[in-house]
């Protein structure tokens, strides 16, 4: 059965500075406070999510996303979050037509930019 905590957040004071802090947190166990990530500044929270890949592949995404003008890690948020739309997809849609629709899109945002880029 789980117990609820000793003490709760809303009972955390504020400190002037650092010495008040330390003395108060050497006499109270917040080992017991469930974690709350710190919200963004726009609100979202944000979660790291690590994968192993091999070099060949963390090259092939590097190439990608320098191609592109944006960084890796973006890029592989950008698929993941396009894949995640293509499965959540009405069940009219297939998830490969989704992401075809997608890759569609992309492209034609890479060309424009591309053409962009060519005439500054």
């Amino acid at each position: 059965m789980k117990t609820e905590p000793t003490l709760r957040a809303q009972e955390i004071p504020s400190f002037s500075d650092d010495a008040e802090a330390d003395a108060w947190l050497g006499t109270h166990d917040l080992s017991e406070l469930p974690f709350v990530p710190d919200p963004e500044p726009d609100g979202l929270l944000t979660v790291t999510f690590s994968t192993r890949l091999d070099r060949r592949t963390v090259a092939r995404i590097r190439t990608v996303a320098q191609r592109r003008g944006t960084g890796a890690t973006q890029l592989v948020r950008e698929w993941v979050l396009d894949r995640l739309a293509a499965e959540e997809a009405p069940a009219s849609e297939s998830p490969e037509e989704v992401t075809a629709m997608v890759r569609r899109h992309h492209a034609a945002v890479e060309a424009a930019v591309d053409s962009l880029a060519r005439r500054t």
